[in-house]
């Protein structure tokens, strides 16, 4: 779609590699969008909305790439969509560019906010590449108890705390003689899965 669109913009010529801009859209006017224009009369966003097509908010990277990627699976399913329009007795949806940018961005941003994660994998991760340093409930190790460590409440927290503790973390793993971990795409994601639910239920129970 990118390419197609460089074409275009470059008058047909035919010419080299042309860069091309997407501005930017507003995840909360396509918030607005999604509900005026009858998208969620088919699609549900995280659970929420219409069943006719599939949950637009656990689409994973299919929507979490460039613009011209997610209007390229907009156009490879529009077919099948005006054909829903039809069955239903929906108007088709027309949009503005802006409009377009919008939808587009709410779309990437829950689909960034919403990743999916798998706690028994998570829970693997942690013994294969954490416990050498921390334990999740059973108090300070070389590293702190992350059951009990402020502040990881969300998965972003923890994100952050693993980027913030660096330094630190990697002097420890020298003096130690550890290899240093390394995480694959979505690891992250399970690790925090396996983190976040033995944090809720501790808090849980130390309340009066």
């Amino acid at each position: 779609m990118g390419d197609l669109l460089a074409y275009l913009q470059a008058g047909n010529s035919g010419a080299g590699a042309q860069r091309v801009y997407f501005e930017p859209g507003s995840p909360r006017r396509g918030r607005e969008l999604f509900a005026a224009k009858r998208c969620d009369a088919c699609h549900a966003v995280a659970g929420r909305g219409g069943s006719g097509g599939p949950d637009l908010g656990t689409r994973g990277r299919e929507l979490v790439g460039s613009v011209s990627a997610v209007a390229g699976v907009m156009w490879n399913h529009s077919r099948r969509m005006t054909a829903e329009f039809a069955r239903r007795g929906i108007a088709h949806a027309e949009f503005s560019g802006q409009e377009m940018a919008d939808v587009i961005a709410y779309l990437y941003f829950v689909n960034y906010a919403s990743v999916t994660g798998h706690p028994g994998r998570g829970r693997q991760l942690f013994a294969d590449k954490c416990a050498a340093c921390h334990t999740v409930g059973a108090g300070p190790n070389v590293g702190p108890d992350l059951a009990d460590t402020l502040g990881l409440d969300d998965p972003l927290a923890v994100v952050a705390a693993m980027w913030n503790h660096a330094p630190h973390m990697e002097e420890a793993a020298r003096r130690r003689g550890l290899v240093w971990p390394r995480f694959e795409t979505g690891d992250a994601a399970d690790l925090a899965a396996f983190l976040l639910p033995g944090r809720s239920r501790r808090a849980g129970s130390k309340m009066p």
